[in-house]
């Protein structure tokens, strides 16, 4: 598979090339965002300068007599603080979408051309001046079209009309409240104005075109990539959406450097493992394996996979910022790892990178405590016609993560298997129930050793709390160095928690007065 889309982002991830032959995309939420920030900042100075000059007015007014307090120019600040202060509270609001948020600046914008009018030409009478040639509304709409990304049209009606407020209010204020003989206006300012709004329209329309060319850029096929999420060795994560089902994904990005290859051969065999274990993780069926809706690559060999979006905890973030778990929810998530994983093992893949990290405790519609065990991408078939055990970031390198790896993987001495994964399960139970790794050490050669050679300390003596004797045998079962000394298999683990009775205790009631006190999406 190969997208146009994808290959724009690789080649210029600044979205420089607009296809302007395309009606104008939707901006992304993450664009959006950033300007509703812009926006409020501003609007947030104006509240601030508007505040000092009511202040700065007011003690000048009774420390120097010289110098009368215009009335309309209080009035005309004081009506500016309360309509940038409302400004704020819309852009605060939930309850508006982010581009919504934008159109209602652009009403601001109009507004504070006028209002910024009015300040100046009120003064005059006190300061005996006329006005400028140049008025700093003119350089209140090019802000706006530097801060709001705005499609052409809409950027041409609100520049033209916000200039327009400069005539409009120089004659209301002239004429109504400051009364004849009117103070003199040059005919430069309203030049200058209308010049600084279509230059502003100018500028707008090239932001605009750079705005929507990250959009198209993002574009994968069927889906979109909204935000990054995260990044790190194995490649990007970013929030998508299809673009006609409107279906939230997680889209991962790989670039061939990032799976170790380092000449054609090596990127071409690496791609073609790692297409191949896309394709088995696809055809997994269990409803606790992270689901893969597409994936393919693209002309310069990136790949990316298209997965389902999550919503919840990994279990290392989990334990971190609320502590080891009770035995009985503990026991409740791993029976459902252990379902992933004999889905897979039954197919003839181990995982190899079983952690807390790649195991989600989610919310998946009205059930919470749902898991999703992901991160697939070192699988391996059980039985390979490869003659060598590699791992997709390159030849030669210990697969899996230190402080989850078993013995026989540390040492070699045994090809990887369903017992690998037992283990590292064993390990992630231990982080469950402890809130502590199973072994640490100064380094990661230290970590790798302790799992080799170290006597393991009873898990119960590093719990928080009381855990049943059954549970810690069958977690320091799985935790044996001798693959042959552990559970059998997956399938029988599952049975031996099942056969606990512990999960019976962790009812979906205190799985949900525990998600709507810490995560409660609705």
């Amino acid at each position: 598979m190969e997208h146009q889309g994808l290959d724009q982002l690789i080649k210029d991830r600044t979205g420089v090339t607009h296809r302007g032959s395309k009606a104008a995309l939707a901006l992304p939420p993450d664009l959006l965002e950033q300007a509703v920030g812009r926006l409020t900042i501003v609007i947030g100075l104006f509240a601030l300068l508007m505040t000092g000059s009511i202040v700065f007015n007011t003690l000048l007014y009774y420390t120097v007599e010289s110098v009368p307090l215009p009335p309309l120019s209080l009035a005309l600040r004081g009506a500016g603080l309360v309509a940038s202060l409302a400004m704020l509270g819309l852009l605060r609001s939930g309850r508006l979408s982010d581009q919504r948020k934008c159109d209602i600046g652009l009403v601001f914008e109009v507004f504070g051309a006028g209002a910024i009018v009015g300040f100046e030409l009120s003064m005059l009478p006190a300061l005996d001046m006329p006005i400028g040639h140049l008025s700093y509304a003119a350089l209140w709409i090019l802000l706006f079209r530097l801060i709001v990304p705005t499609p052409p049209l809409k950027a041409l009606v609100a520049a033209l009309t916000s200039a327009s407020a400069v005539p409009v209010v120089v004659w209301i204020i002239g004429r109504a409240a400051i009364g004849p003989p009117v103070p003199p206006v040059s005919n430069v300012l309203y030049v200058t104005t209308f010049s600084a709004a279509l230059v502003a329209v100018v500028v707008s329309v090239h932001i605009y075109r750079l705005s929507t060319a990250v959009t198209e850029a993002r574009r994968l096929g069927s889906y979109h990539l909204e935000e990054l999420l995260g990044a790190g060795g194995m490649g990007e994560v970013w929030r998508g959406s299809h673009a006609r089902l409107k279906r939230p994904a997680a889209i991962k990005l790989i670039k061939p450097e990032q799976l170790g290859a380092v000449d054609e051969q090596a990127r071409a065999t690496a791609l073609q493992r790692f297409e191949r274990e896309a394709q088995a993780t696809a055809e997994l069926g269990s409803a606790h394996t992270v689901t893969v809706y597409d994936f393919g690559r693209t002309g310069d060999g990136t790949f990316y996979l298209v997965m389902e979006l999550l919503d919840g905890f990994d279990l290392e973030t989990l334990v971190e910022e609320h502590g080891a778990l009770p035995p009985e929810r503990a026991a409740f998530l791993l029976k459902q790892v252990c379902h992933s994983l004999m889905d897979a093992h039954a197919r003839g893949l181990v995982h190899r990178d079983v952690k807390p990290a790649n195991i989600f405790a989610c919310q998946v519609g009205q059930d919470v405590d749902y898991v999703k065990v992901l991160d697939f991408g070192l699988v391996k078939h059980i039985k390979t016609e490869e003659s060598d055990d590699q791992r997709l970031t390159g030849d030669n390198v210990v697969t899996g993560t230190p402080a989850f790896m078993p013995p026989e993987v540390a040492l070699g001495s045994a090809p990887t298997g369903e017992k690998s994964d037992i283990y590292s399960l064993g390990c992630v139970a231990y982080w469950l129930l402890t809130g502590t790794l199973f072994f640490e050490g100064a380094n990661v050669v230290a970590v790798i050793s302790n799992h080799i050679h170290a006597t393991p300390e009873p898990l119960s003596k590093r719990a928080p709390g009381a855990v049943p004797e059954a549970l810690e045998t069958l977690v320091m079962d799985c935790l044996e160095k001798d693959p042959a000394d552990r559970p059998a298999s997956v399938a029988a683990l599952w049975e031996r928690f099942d056969s606990l009775g512990l999960d019976a205790a962790w009812t979906h009631d205190r799985a949900l007065a525990w998600w709507d006190e810490h995560h409660r999406s609705g």
